[in-house]
Formats: structure tokens, sequence, C-alpha cells
């Protein structure tokens, strides 16, 4: 076995779309440089803010946060697809096990999250000197995903936090939600969700920024997921599983990716941005240069620890930055800021890749009540599946499929 395989994501035999993982690396690297930017924008010196290049370069990789929307979208095809391939895949057969589906979730995600925010008090209390009496109740919001709506904020005690409390929002009712889209004729199924996300960029341009309680919420980002149970209801009805891939959606790789980039400087754009996702997202699937970039090994790998990755990017990037920061800050912002980048992201993927595999791949593996898991590597002595040194193949697939979102 390749030792890049130690890393891959596992999974319980089910199908496994490399794609996805490229995307989520796409994602999580772009809210990585945001929270780098903004760490070193805020401890560093020397930046002239009015400085074209040096703010034109502070904007691009300001504009990271649009990283967590595209998660979004993300979860919303991959909680859908099961449910589409039961109704209309080409091994249509019985339903979702949706006690399966709550215990999967639960068993999968809330473990290394829970290791997450003991670590993360743990070091408040120790690096930062807060009272522990202080971030308990905190903690406990926190650990049943209600911090949002309990303070109105972020989390205390992981920041980024608060985005897993929206999708585990949508992980209770997206079951219910996609139940009754498949129950619809193939033209309303379509057009609700079209509908919705139209309604919903209409009223965002007009009234602008929801309340903050809102705005963390799922009906507060309900747009970004509709998008993505849209792409998997093209994915298994239109393309059976098996999109065509062509160059001319390579040119809509490059048209849409700047737009997605440059979305938060552009209200336009930023209204529009679950459509830019679902378009760069078929065009993922449709490209042929894109799907090839898209699922070599290091990418579809990064992808896969993206959960890992999120909750504990923005300590790494912290705690590095205490000791190299100072070292280079003396040279400008924009030499400073590249060696920053060139120093701090290898480390938080290879930190990562480290809490990964001792904080989340073994809760892949755990699976009460069910059959052994397989890595998607361990897939090559399967029908159909293969791993090469440079490029992932999707594996083939008998018993369901198995994706969880971040």
């Amino acid at each position: 076995m390749s030792w890049l395989q130690q890393f891959q994501r596992v999974t319980s035999g089910g199908r496994f779309i490399p794609v996805v993982d490229g995307l989520r690396c796409v994602a999580i690297l772009s809210v990585i440089l945001y929270h780098l930017e903004d760490y070193f924008t805020h401890k560093g010196t020397g930046w002239n803010p009015l400085d074209p290049i040096e703010s034109g370069v502070h904007r691009l990789l300001h504009n990271g946060h649009v990283g967590v929307p595209l998660f979004f979208a993300l979860s919303g095809f991959i909680l859908a697809l099961p449910f589409y391939e039961s109704a209309f895949g080409k091994t249509a057969s019985k339903p979702t096990n949706l006690r399966r589906y709550y215990l999967r979730r639960l068993t999968r995600l809330e473990p290394p999250y829970l290791i997450n925010l003991a670590i993360a008090t743990v070091l408040l209390c120790a690096v930062n000197g807060i009272a522990m009496a202080e971030l308990l109740p905190h903690f406990a919001a926190s650990a049943v995903y209600v911090h949002n709506q309990v303070y109105a904020a972020v989390s205390t005690i992981n920041p980024v936090a608060w985005s897993l409390e929206i999708e585990v929002q949508f992980y209770l009712v997206a079951p219910l939600l996609t139940h009754w889209l498949i129950s619809l004729r193939p033209i309303a199924r379509r057009a609700i969700p079209l509908a919705t996300i139209a309604a919903l960029i209409v009223c965002k341009s007009i009234w602008g920024p929801w309340p903050t309680r809102l705005a963390l919420s799922l009906p507060g980002t309900a747009e970004h997921f509709l998008a993505g149970m849209l792409l998997a209801d093209v994915y298994v009805t239109s393309w059976k599983s098996t999109p065509l891939r062509s160059l001319r959606w390579d040119a809509v790789t490059a048209a849409v990716w700047p737009a997605i980039i440059l979305s938060p400087q552009i209200p336009l754009l930023a209204h529009a941005l679950p459509l830019l996702a679902l378009t760069a997202y078929v065009a993922a699937f449709r490209g042929r240069i894109t799907h090839d970039l898209l699922t070599r090994a290091p990418i579809v790998i990064i992808g896969g620890m993206c959960y890992t990755l999120y909750l504990y990017h923005f300590f790494i990037i912290s705690f590095v930055g205490r000791f190299s920061l100072p070292r280079t800050a003396h040279l400008g912002y924009l030499p400073s800021l590249l060696i920053q980048c060139l120093v701090i992201v290898p480390v938080v993927i290879v930190a990562g890749a480290v809490l990964y595999r001792l904080f989340e791949r073994p809760f892949m593996i755990w699976r009460p009540g069910q059959t052994a898991a397989v890595a998607p590597g361990d897939a090559a002595s399967q029908p159909g599946g293969s791993v090469g040194n440079s490029k992932v193949s999707i594996a083939a697939a008998t018993t369901g499929l198995d994706m969880e979102a971040v």
C-alpha cells in the first residue's frame, strides 16, 4: 500500500467520487489562506494598505471565506445523492436506511468534534488565561451545535464551528427535504429549488445581510445547500451517475472560478454565488482537464482530510505564526506574506494529517452495527477501482453511498 493511502478517507464499500474530495481541497485551501492572511494582517507590520498591489493581494486572499459556502453546496450534493440514487439510480432498490444515516452522522463527526473542542478549551485556558468556568457554557453550547443561536455569535471555543452548526441543521432536514423533492415530477423537482435559490438571492440583494441569528442558521444559508441538491438530481437522473466530459466544460471552469474568487467584492456576483458554485461543480464533473486536475491523488487526499484541517487550521496558524511572523515582518507585506504561506500552509497540512490519523480516521473506520470499512485506496481490488500515483479513479460500489460533508 502506498504511504499516501494511509491518509485516504475511509468508506464502508460505498462509491467513492474523487472529484468531490478535489473540490473539498479547493474549498479548504481557500479557507486556510483566508485565515492565514487575516492573522498576518492583524499581527504583522509594514503593510501599506494604500499600495495597489498589496491591497489587491490582501483583497484576493481575504476572499477565501467563499470556501465555506462552497462546502455548503458540496454538503447538499453529498447528502442528497444516496436518496436520489435509491430512487432513480441504475441499481435503485430499497430506500436509504434513515437510522443508519443518522447514526453515521453521529459516530463519524461528533467524536472528532468533541475532541477538538476539548483541546481548544484547554489551550484557551493555558495560553490565553481564560477561566475554565467562563468557557464551560460556551463549550456546552458548541458541543450540541446551538452556540450560534444561544449567543448570536460564533463559538468562543472554536470560531469556525459556526458553519458546522449549520451543517448539522441540514443533516437533520436533508432526508425529509430530499424525499419530498423525489416525490415531485421532474420539472417541479428542479424548478422548486431553482426558484427558491432565486428568491433568496433577490431577498438578500434587496434587504442586505440577515440578522445575526438568521444568518448563522440553515434558513440564512439554504440557497447553497439547494444548489448542491440540484446537482445531485442532475448527476443521477440526467448523467446516470456517469457524466461525459469535454473540453468545453474546461472553458467554463476557466470563466467561473475567477468569478467565484472575486464574488465577495462584487455584490451581483456575491448574491449569485450559489449558482456560480453549481456551474463550477458541473464543470468539475464534466471538464476533461478540470476533472483530471481535481482527481490527482495529493489533491484528493488533502480534500479527504478537510474536516480535520477545518477544525484545527486556525490554531496551527496562530501557533506557528507566533514564531515565524516576527522573523519576516521587516521584509514588508508581500515578501513576508509569501514566506509565511510557504512555511505555514505545509505545516497546517502535515499537522492536520497527523491529527486526522489520530482523531478522525479511527471514527471513519468505526461502524457500529455495520460491516468493516475499507479505504478508497483498497478499492483497487474491486472491479473497476484503482488508485494510481498521480490520479484516483472511481471505486466500484454495490452497497450504497458513504460520503461525509464538512
